[in-house]
């Protein structure tokens, strides 16, 4: 076994001619599901997790859970909305005091959440249904870093290059957990979805209907 003066000198060569070892914090906060809860702890804190699935598949159901319990706890939940789809009427259970929706341009809307999640004044943030993200992807997991928020971005396509701690794809009943970063048990598994609220009402209310006006 190499002694510690070896080991050091190989860390500080490593440093110097390679990227920084990045290190993840281990802490969760509770996801409102106990089958991801009890495997997984929830979602991290700080992280990026990336949820995908159609519109409909129950993929807002994931996240309506954690919204109702920050808001109700008077703790700020911030959507960024950029395709204008929310109807925050529709998010039953809610405390809509401290649900604040921003619906920047598409183009910003990466900027817009890269501000939101390294204030340090926001928990939870929800991008829902950005354009692809490319490089900014790399840039938000830094922000979410200094911030210390927990980010979920909804999406209806997973995004391969984004380099979350967290990746679940969502389909109709339920989601598969497909890549959790820091985790020793890396296998994927099935997460039933079981919504604190009758599929209708995630489906037909928490996204504004086509052909209606912006509130």
């Amino acid at each position: 076994m190499a002694d510690q003066e070896t080991l050091d000198r190989l860390r500080g060569l490593v440093a110097a001619v390679g990227p920084p070892v990045v290190s993840f914090s281990t802490r969760t906060v509770p996801s409102g599901f106990p089958g991801l809860d009890e495997r997984l702890g929830g979602w991290p804190a700080p992280g990026v997790v990336e949820i995908s699935g159609a519109v409909g598949s129950g993929r807002l159901s994931l996240v309506l859970p954690s919204v109702i319990a920050r808001t109700n706890e008077s703790e700020p939940v911030v959507i960024v909305d950029p395709l204008a789809m929310v109807h925050p009427p529709g998010w039953v259970g809610v405390s809509h005091r401290f649900f604040l929706v921003i619906r920047p341009p598409p183009a910003q809307a990466a900027c817009t959440t890269e501000q939101v999640v390294s204030s340090g004044a926001v928990g939870l943030v929800v991008l829902l249904d950005p354009p692809r993200l490319g490089r900014a992807g790399a840039r938000l997991v830094r922000a979410v870093e200094r911030g210390g928020a927990t980010l979920l971005i909804v999406s209806e396509r997973a995004e391969k290059s984004l380099p979350a701690r967290l990746r679940l794809e969502v389909k109709q009943g339920g989601a598969r957990v497909l890549r959790w970063r820091g985790r020793r048990d890396g296998q994927a598994f099935d997460l039933p979805i079981a919504p604190p609220l009758a599929s209708s009402v995630i489906a037909d209310d928490m996204l504004r209907q086509p052909g209606t006006s912006v509130p």
